[in-house]
Order: structure tokens, then C-alpha cells, then sequence
């Protein structure tokens, strides 16, 4: 929400020609009094909601949003294991069928602030995207296909860090990457 798109386009008989180009910052927009207005009980609702607590989190050297971003394409991290267990969890609790879970490493904005309730505003700073729910059916060969292919964008030791894709599993699948070994086949 940092920034407005703005495209104006030139419309002819049988053509469309784009004239311009540009992303306004949303902060230099003049505000809407009559709207800000009707939305201000929506905004204290949520403001309300926001603050709620919703658990308590540990002092844990990996739930940092350092480790977070410098970590996300190294190796499993413990924030991601819990929310991959979660979604198990909660799918499983509503009847779906599945046998685990994997989220984009990059899902994860930042890491959890230690102290001592977590709010509801805290989840939605580790999660802040409208990402999608798939439930997939996959044979054993495309798992084995997957955690490959997953081996293979691990950010690797002296490189540096790029979203690559790594994906991130519940507790029911686990596999070690062996960084000394010559290729993906060895592993």
C-alpha cells in the first residue's frame, strides 16, 4: 500500500496506446475526509483486534527476523516449522486429507518480537500476503522430484542471499542437505 499504479492510456478507434507510466507514493495522495470518516469504526475494530492477545512467545534465538532473513534459504527455521505443522493441523482438523505441508521460505516476513504476549497483529507481521491454500495429490516420485529440485535452491555457504523458492515442510518430512557433496544426485 506504499504505492498507487497509474497508467494513462490513449483510446483510438481500433487501438489502445499507453501514454505514461508511474507509481504515485499512497502518503502524497490527498485523504478523503467523508471516507476516512465512515471507515474510522472499521479502523478501531481493528485496531481493538490487533492488540489482542493470542499466546505467548519464548525468548528462541530463531524466531529473530534476523535469522528469518538471513536463514530462509539455508535450512529448515523454527517459525516456519510451526506454521507448516499449523496448517497440517488445521486441514486435518477440518476433514482434509492431507499429509503434509510446505510454504515458500519467503511466506515469512519477519520474526516474532519476544515478549510476553503474542498479538494478533504480531501473526499478521510474520504473514502479512494474501497468499493461496492448494491441496495437491502427488506420487512418491514427484515428493522425491520436489525435495530435489527443493536441494537445489538452497542458498549455498560464501553465496550470496536470493529467493530462489526454498520450501519450507511440516514436521512430516524431513531430509538433510549434505553441502559437501559433489551434486543433487549424491543426495
Amino acid at each position: 500500500g506504499e504505492f498507487l499504479g497509474q497508467v494513462d492510456l490513449q483510446l483510438q478507434l481500433n487501438s489502445v496506446k499507453i501514454k505514461a507510466v508511474s507509481l504515485l507514493p499512497t502518503q502524497s495522495l490527498p485523504c478523503d475526509a467523508a471516507f476516512e470518516s465512515e471507515m474510522q469504526p472499521f479502523n478501531d475494530q481493528v485496531r481493538e483486534l490487533w492488540q489482542k492477545p493470542v499466546g505467548q512467545v519464548e525468548d528462541h534465538p530463531d524466531l529473530n527476523t534476523q535469522v528469518i532473513v538471513t536463514d530462509f534459504a539455508r535450512r529448515e527455521l523454527t517459525l516456519a516449522n510451526f506454521v507448516t505443522d499449523a496448517l497440517v493441523e488445521r486441514m486435518q482438523s477440518r476433514g482434509f486429507a492431507v499429509d503434509f505441508a510446505m510454504i515458500d521460505a519467503s511466506a515469512l516476513k519477519c520474526g516474532l518480537p519476544y515478549h510476553n504476549h503474542l498479538t494478533y497483529g504480531d501473526c499478521f507481521e510474520v504473514m502479512p500476503y494474501a497468499d493461496t491454500l492448494r491441496v495437491y495429490t502427488l506420487t512418491g516420485r514427484q515428493v522425491l522430484g520436489l525435495l530435489v529440485d527443493n536441494a537445489r535452491r538452497v542458498d549455498k555457504p560464501g553465496y550470496p542471499d536470493l529467493e530462489r523458492g526454498f520450501l519450507q515442510f511440516s514436521q512430516q518430512v524431513r531430509y538433510t542437505l549434505d553441502p559437501n557433496k559433489g551434486s543433487v544426485r549424491d543426495f
